[in-house]
């Protein structure tokens, strides 16, 4: 019997087949240990798994997606963003470290 090979991939152009097949892998992000991040994310979802069908966008942000941002993935946010004047505002500006949010923070207080 012939052994056939899972197809784990459903690639829609976005990447080359040759960079998510094989180059992706090379990546340290990839060698990353994220069982800690895993299990945080699904307690907080089960937490509430009932729940999530009757929030509205803001609810879900507040108990789901905001958590999992902070405490399962360690994410420095600010939502909301004023990113320049006149421009749309994203969900979320994401920044490396403190010292740079502070940074950001401060700059916003001086205009």
């Amino acid at each position: 019997m012939a052994q056939t090979t899972l197809n784990y991939l459903n690639n829609r152009n976005l990447f080359s087949t040759h960079y998510l097949e094989s180059l992706v892998n090379e990546n340290p992000e990839w060698k990353e240990d994220v069982t800690d991040a895993f299990n945080l994310t699904k307690k907080l979802y089960h937490s509430r798994k009932e729940s999530w069908s009757r929030m509205d966008e803001s609810m879900l942000e507040m108990f789901l997606i905001r958590p999992i941002l902070k405490e399962a993935l360690g994410h420095r946010f600010v939502p909301q963003a004023k990113v320049e004047l006149g421009a749309r505002r994203p969900d979320y500006a994401f920044f490396e470290n403190d010292g740079i949010l502070n940074e950001a923070l401060e700059k916003k207080g001086d205009r």
